[in-house]
């Protein structure tokens, strides 16, 4: 295997988005070479990429994005390290996030040859855009605006992870359904 996956991506789109957890989306680091040395390691897969999107985004939580670390060889070149990945936030009305973002680079594996390039850091911004693209309702825009609050427990790649329902949003409003794009 001459390359590991990339971190995937998420979009959280919402009137409110607070996230005080972590959001990982880390590239693969590589294993090390195990073919007897007769080839080169694998390279680390990129971060992947984070979008936050909402009328109002808060909260104290860390947003990650970096690349995987490459695999070493013994007698052949190491693996090049995962470049980071992207992270970008949008508000349209506010913005108090105050927690943390990573989007580092990996380093490379070690090799007998010689390391392979370093990767390049990713890119992490904050941005004002317009609030026409936050949808309430299909014909009335309204100004109650939900708090989205989903955990889950043992994330496993390959499994399917259950989330709990924790959403709160001012009577008499409700939320008619939730639209998930991974």
């Amino acid at each position: 295997v001459l390359f590991r996956s990339g971190g995937g991506a998420v979009s959280i789109i919402g009137g409110v988005v607070q996230v005080d957890g972590t959001i990982t989306m880390n590239g693969t680091s590589a294993s090390n070479c195990c073919c007897g040395n007769s080839s080169e390691a694998a390279g680390g897969g990129s971060g992947g990429g984070i979008l936050i999107n909402g009328e109002y985004t808060r909260g104290v939580g860390s947003l990650i994005a970096r690349g995987g670390q490459g695999g070493n060889s013994s007698s052949k070149e190491g693996g090049g390290g995962g470049a980071g990945g992207r992270i970008k936030l949008f508000f349209c009305r506010q913005n108090t996030f105050a927690g943390t973002t990573n989007v580092s680079h990996a380093p490379p594996g070690s090799g007998g040859q010689c390391s392979a390039d370093d990767a390049a850091d990713g890119t992490s911004t904050v941005n004002q855009s317009a609030c026409t693209n936050i949808i309430y309702g299909p014909e009335n825009p309204i100004r109650i605006v939900p708090v989205a609050n989903f955990t889950a427990a043992d994330v496993c790649l390959g499994i399917t992870t259950n989330f709990t329902d924790a959403t709160t949003i001012a009577q008499p409003a409700t939320i008619v359904s939730y639209d998930w794009d991974f």
